[in-house]
């Protein structure tokens, strides 16, 4: 038994007694069976011994009695320790209700112990590989944050942006642009996960990229070799790109255009279009909402819509 500190034991092979009283016929009872630290005060001697509180007989609901909760630390010379619920019903004993949880022995506690370094390491190698990076954008404009020198292959960086404004929260909204190298990527962006961003790539706003997206920057690529400049490609705002679709480098993906899972881009792609297929091929039209159209612009329901491809 441990008080604030000062420790007690049973030793082993052996045990200490109570003497519990005698219930009482058609009567309820709980006792407490505590372990109770003491201090004289005169002469500092401390002791830890076994108490019985003895609760009050109740024809139903009997309530467990109060016990002394002393601070050593403040100087109280008492405290007791509940270690067992006696319950009473009539003269029998119903119930010993154990307090307090035993810990697991040495080999229980070492194979804990090994389980919980196993996560730690788990847990080190995740945060490791997840590095926030803090930005504080409180001057006025863009602000240019150089990550060539401490970037590293493999890992993931999760960009916190702190923003400040003395504009009202209410009417202002901010918007911020994060650039890494040489990739762009604008607000409210979607990057499902698999997704492949090369240096030259350029995502405007509202754009949604599929799982498994890979984008090149290299027409003629060569191991190990580099060009001086990447080709560019640029996503314009409110384009959505399907999964496992492949974009050559160079070319543009229009507003709010439709790339269907699975294609490859060969070429540009104009605003509100959808394309699919291996080279992708012009299949019809979009609208800014989402409403699939074919290529004489009509719905599904045989609608036309008028579209603003300037």
């Amino acid at each position: 038994m441990a008080h604030h500190g000062c420790i007690s034991c049973v030793d082993i092979g052996t045990y200490d007694e109570v003497t519990l009283t005698n219930g009482s016929q058609g009567m309820k009872r709980i006792d407490l069976i505590v372990n109770r630290y003491t201090r004289n005060a005169e002469t500092e001697v401390e002791n830890c011994s076994w108490k019985v509180i003895q609760g009050t007989p109740v024809a139903s609901n009997p309530a467990v009695p109060a016990y002394t909760s002393g601070n050593l630390q403040n100087g109280d010379t008492v405290d007791e320790c509940p270690v067992f619920e006696v319950h009473f019903d009539g003269i029998n004993v119903t119930e010993v209700k154990s307090l307090l949880s035993v810990t697991d022995g040495l080999s229980g506690l070492s194979r804990k112990l090994t389980n919980t370094n196993t996560n730690l390491a788990k847990a080190n190698t995740v945060l490791e590989n997840r590095k926030p990076i803090f930005i504080d954008s409180t001057s006025t404009g863009s602000v240019t944050f150089d990550t060539t020198n401490f970037l590293k292959s493999g890992i993931t960086y999760a960009f916190v942006v702190a923003v400040n404004s003395n504009l009202n929260s209410g009417t202002y909204a901010q918007e911020i642009t994060c650039k890494l190298n040489d990739v762009i990527i604008g607000n409210n962006v979607t990057v499902k996960s698999g997704v492949q961003i090369w240096d030259g790539v350029e995502i405007e706003d509202n754009v949604f990229i599929g799982p498994n997206v890979t984008f090149t920057n290299d027409l003629v690529p060569r191991s190990k070799v580099y060009p001086q400049s990447f080709a560019r490609t640029i996503i314009k705002k409110g384009a959505s790109i399907g999964a496992n679709s492949t974009i050559i480098a160079g070319h543009s993906i229009g507003e709010y255009a439709f790339i269907g899972a699975g294609s490859v881009i060969t070429k540009d792609i104009p605003p509100y279009t959808v394309w699919f297929g291996n080279p992708a091929k012009h299949q019809g039209y979009v609208t800014k909402e989402g409403v699939l159209l074919d290529i004489n612009y009509k719905d599904k329901e045989g609608n036309t819509h008028i579209l603003d491809l300037l």
